[in-house]
């Protein structure tokens, strides 16, 4: 096991205009884009409409390999298992009382915190969140030349 911090994708590095100035790791396995952005047959309704909605996005900025697909597929099937969860919370409420007069917390309001905290993790995992994308500048490029290094892009 790996100590310290998780190592940044060279893609994100590179995003990021190399800040920290050493070397690039030009040997980073290069997975392919995804062959097609159909999302897995067994998303269910609302995990389907997350896919088609964040697929793209990701694909566009080069964030979304072939290797990404089950982890995305992971994130939007966690968002089908939160809006599940809120439901069922909605219709039947946070607690049920037990027959001794004690209030205990429905099961959905675990279900629902787990399939939270997957997603937050999933969401940085995949640069989702404003801290994951703080750095990062798409589509810009620096001054070709000898002096480009030292102009502002």
């Amino acid at each position: 096991m790996k100590r310290g911090r998780k190592a940044k994708p060279t893609a994100v590095k590179r995003l990021e205009g190399n800040r920290g100035r050493r070397p690039l790791n030009d040997r980073e396995p290069k997975p392919l884009a995804p062959a097609t952005l159909a999302p897995p047959d067994w998303l269910g309704p609302v995990a389907l409409e997350y896919w088609r909605r964040l697929a793209p996005q990701l694909q566009a900025i080069g964030l979304l390999t072939a290797l990404d697909v089950d982890l995305l597929a992971t994130l939007c099937d966690a968002w089908q298992k939160k809006h599940d969860a809120r439901e069922q919370l909605d219709a039947d409420g946070a607690y049920h009382w037990t027959e001794s007069g004690f209030p205990v917390a429905h099961p959905a309001l675990a279900q629902e915190h787990k399939a939270t905290e997957l997603i937050r993790k999933l969401n940085s995992e995949l640069g989702l969140t404003p801290s994951a994308r703080a750095g990062l500048v798409v589509g810009k490029s620096k001054p070709a030349g000898k002096l480009g290094k030292y102009l502002k892009a």
